[in-house]
């Protein structure tokens, strides 16, 4: 009984310690490793990976193209009508570092960003034209 105590409490410090060792790096995702908030590598193939446990940390980044809806919203065409426009906006990241170095790895900052780009080139396309050409 006692013996079979001290090989469960060995396998469970054994599990914690692969589980803080290992990461999967799923099919269609990076696998980004930072140590101290700074990236010290970048794994784009799936995979069981490892890292040095309490001063590494791994996060992913979407490697699939996104796609980012643009909520619907008023314009007024060249001859002064009034239209609804929707769009929406494909994206892909193809550098995951620059991503991070921009946009501090943050879908959300991505898609804040791709908001107002849109928007705005949506508004003067459509402003230049009038109602029947669109």
């Amino acid at each position: 009984m006692k013996i079979a105590s001290i090989i469960l409490v060995v396998l469970l410090i054994a599990t914690i310690a692969v589980s803080s060792l290992a990461f999967v790096v799923y099919e269609g995702e990076y696998g980004i490793v930072k140590q101290f908030g700074k990236v010290v590598n970048i794994y784009d193939e799936p995979g069981l990976y490892f890292k040095a446990p309490f001063i590494q940390s791994v996060s992913t980044l979407p490697q699939r193209v996104q796609i980012y809806d643009v909520p619907t919203s008023e314009v007024i065409t060249s001859d002064k009508q009034t239209m609804v426009a929707d769009c929406f906006a494909l994206y892909k990241i193809t550098d995951p570092q620059k991503f991070i170095e921009t946009l501090n790895g943050s879908l959300t900052n991505a898609n804040s960003r791709i908001d107002i780009a849109v928007y705005n080139a949506m508004k003067t396309e459509m402003s230049s034209r009038s109602q029947t050409a669109i």
